[in-house]
């Protein structure tokens, strides 16, 4: 099993599955959902909204915004506003059309008889000048029925025509009540641990499962809110402090904890650099977002983090 950004390097897991059993999607796979111009062809062929892709960047007859987005990348990184007129960046980079709306995943059980539906969150998104760069996530978000039956779907059609497996992302943007889909992560996605810690069941255990090809299990109600953020680091500093890390107990595997990725004594770390992660819980999305926001600004606080 992977996770991470290793589906831009299909040929590693080709090499790593030769030695080891691949709970997961193979390089076929990878290929085939990782292009981005196969992928729009598919969603569009099943009547779902994708934004238009390019290899170069649109002529001047060509109306919107457009994002200049590396093949290979992960999180949000690398993601920009291309500028008119400059010129074409070769295979690294392609264009997609700005959907305006706002940021969300789904995370996905992918198996033979077609993908089920674990989750959708909001996506936070954005750290300084970086707007695109993954933040963190909420689960549940609550979007209308129409909008969780479209993206049920979404994730089935894109099951059956790639022959995803296990759990897989989808991040899209919600804009006037349609779910356009801009990206799939065929993997354990950074919004997987917020769906198992809101529903108190584990994603991992399903995961399993269905790359076995056994039966699938899920549909419970959630139980809570659950949400994390990142903190960046807005310069370069060294951790001058011991950090206390949280315990956690085998009583209760779906604990929540105030932070995590806790960094080690002297850690040093450049601008722009994850340094540790915040969680949070509670019965509403809006007391979790408060109680994120106040667990982050105390952090920033006491490392000496300041965004402005």
């Amino acid at each position: 099993m992977y996770t991470g950004a290793i589906e831009n390097n299909p040929d590693l897991v080709d090499r790593i599955s030769a030695r080891r059993t691949l709970l997961g999607n193979g390089s076929a796979i990878l290929r085939g959902v990782r292009d981005p111009v196969g992928l729009v062809e598919t969603l569009r062929c099943g009547g779902y909204a994708a934004p238009e892709v390019r290899e170069e960047f649109p002529g001047g007859d060509v109306g919107g915004c457009w994002l200049r987005k590396p093949r290979a990348s992960g999180g949000g990184v690398g993601i920009e506003v291309a500028s008119r007129g400059e010129n074409t960046l070769g295979r690294s980079f392609y264009y997609q059309e700005q959907i305006d709306g706002t940021s969300h995943s789904a995370v996905f059980i992918g198996t033979k008889a077609g993908a089920i539906l674990a989750g959708i969150t909001r996506q936070l998104t954005g750290v300084g000048e970086r707007a695109f760069v993954y933040r963190g996530s909420i689960a549940p978000w609550e979007v209308t029925d129409a909008v969780s039956r479209e993206v049920a779907s979404i994730g089935n059609h894109l099951a059956g025509r790639f022959g995803l497996v296990g759990l897989f992302g989808i991040d899209f943007i919600l804009s006037e009540g349609r779910a356009w889909t801009v990206e799939v992560n065929p993997r354990y996605t950074g919004a997987v641990e917020v769906v198992e810690l809101a529903f108190q069941r584990s994603l991992i255990q399903e995961h399993v499962r269905a790359c076995h090809n056994l039966k699938v299990s899920w549909g419970d109600e959630p139980k809570r809110v659950v949400g994390k953020e990142i903190i960046y680091a807005n310069a370069e500093f060294r951790l001058g402090e011991e950090l206390e890390v949280p315990s956690f107990s085998t009583d209760e595997p779906f604990h929540v904890p105030g932070c995590a990725d806790i960094p080690g004594l002297g850690s040093v770390f450049g601008a722009g650099e994850p340094v540790l992660t915040v969680f949070a819980e509670g019965t509403t999305i809006r007391s979790v977002v408060h109680e994120m926001n106040a667990e982050r600004k105390r952090w920033e606080e006491r490392l000496g983090i300041c965004w402005g």
